[in-house]
């Protein structure tokens, strides 16, 4: 399997590098062929973090100008879903999926996510008065274990590892 890995990162870097371009970015690699900008955000996509001599790597696809303007606008309903510890994903080009009670809820905007949110029985973000050295759980007993959050940051990989991301 680490074989793999080195033959897809060195067939995209020898096709980039190879590649006649009068402007380059000023730093990132960018990919011309698609077939291997998808197997790496493949790879990426299922690994919980990347190295390279001790530096973080971070693989993120490219959007449209656009695109990345509707995704942004996501930013204040991530933050609340993050309080409130929540599975989502931000679909492409700017769908927003999150997990709740077992069911999966889809929204076009964040207004929609703020205010399903804030419908939502017991659905407030909070700020724990003191935590137990003792205990795992805040006073409200929502999770505190670092632990268990890496573990839910992991699982949002493993839905586009396991093919499950929605199709909109």
């Amino acid at each position: 399997m680490e074989d793999a890995r080195r033959v897809v990162l060195a067939v995209a870097l020898c096709r980039h590098s190879h590649a006649v371009e009068e402007w380059r970015p000023e730093s990132g690699a960018r990919l011309l062929n698609y077939i291997d900008r998808d197997a790496i955000l493949e790879y990426a996509g299922t690994q919980s973090k990347l190295t390279y001599q001790n530096s973080a790597i971070m693989i993120l696809p490219d959007y449209t100008k656009m695109v990345q303007q509707q995704r942004e606008t996501f930013t204040k309903a991530k933050k609340r879903l993050q309080e409130l510890n929540l599975l989502y994903m931000l679909l492409y080009p700017a769908r927003m999926r999150v997990v709740y009670e077992s069911q999966t809820h889809f929204f076009d905007t964040p207004e929609e996510v703020l205010h399903w949110t804030d419908e939502q029985v017991g659905l407030r973000p909070h700020t724990p008065l003191h935590v137990d050295s003792d205990s795992s759980q805040g006073p409200d007993g929502s999770c505190q274990d670092t632990a268990f959050k890496k573990k839910r940051k992991r699982s949002c990989s493993t839905w586009r590892s396991r093919g499950l991301e929605a199709k909109t």
